[in-house]
């Protein structure tokens, strides 16, 4: 994801949508928040991209075990609740 499509203070991610030339919004849990801080603040900078767009994209591939498995656990919950 797009870290400037992070919105921390109204707690949401903004997703531009091509298709349809709008963005979708996706509200996050104090968890998922907790988490993104976590990618952020974890290494030197190992889950942060600059890519060709000169865009600056987090990743959660190379983080810790934990993290992922937090990561799992907290959209499951989430999921769960929807449902």
């Amino acid at each position: 994801m797009k870290i400037k499509d992070i919105d921390f203070d109204n707690e949401v991610i903004n997703i531009y949508q091509k298709k349809t030339d709008s963005f979708k919004t996706i509200p996050l849990s104090n968890q998922l928040i907790e988490l993104i801080n976590e990618l952020l603040e974890s290494g030197n900078g190992e889950n942060i991209y600059k890519l060709k767009d000169n865009e600056t994209y987090l990743f959660s591939n190379q983080i810790k075990k934990n993290l992922n498995l937090k990561l799992r656990k907290i959209l499951s919950a989430n999921s769960s609740r929807k449902s």
